[in-house]
C-alpha cells in the first residue's frame, strides 16, 4: 500500500506517469524467473514443438504453392466479390483453415 498512499493517483493517466505501483516480492520474482526459464526450455523450445512448427510451415508452403497455380481449387463462394491478387486470395484462404483441414487437404491433393 505504500506506493498508493505515497502517490495517491487521481486517475489512470496519473497512474501511467508514476513508477511501477505493484510487483512481485523478491522471492516471487525469482520463482517467476525460474518458471520462465523452465517454460522456455521444456515447452517453447522443446524439440517436438520445433518439429510441429517445421511441419506447419511446410504444410502452408505446399498449399500456397499449389493453390496459387490452381486458383480454381478455392471454393467459388470464397472468391466471390474479391478483387485481390491470387497470392492474397490464397493467403487469406489458407489463413482461415484449421490445422486439421490443411493437413487433410495436403494429403488429399497428395502434395
Amino acid at each position: 500500500m505504500t506506493n498508493l498512499t505515497e502517490h495517491q493517483p487521481r486517475d489512470i493517466d496519473h497512474v501511467r506517469l508514476l513508477p511501477a505501483m505493484v510487483g512481485f516480492s523478491k522471492s516471487m520474482t525469482e520463482k517467476f524467473q525460474e518458471l520462465k526459464v523452465f517454460s522456455r526450455k521444456n515447452i517453447y523450445q522443446h524439440e517436438r514443438i520445433h518439429q510441429m512448427s517445421v511441419q506447419a510451415w511446410q504444410t502452408i508452403e505446399k498449399l500456397f504453392q499449389y493453390l496459387t497455380h490452381h486458383i480454381d481449387e478455392i471454393p467459388q463462394e470464397y472468391q466471390n466479390g474479391k478483387q485481390d491478387s491470387h497470392e492474397r486470395l490464397v493467403a487469406d484462404y489458407i489463413s482461415g483453415m484449421t490445422d486439421r483441414y490443411a493437413l487433410n487437404l495436403v494429403n488429399r491433393l497428395q502434395l
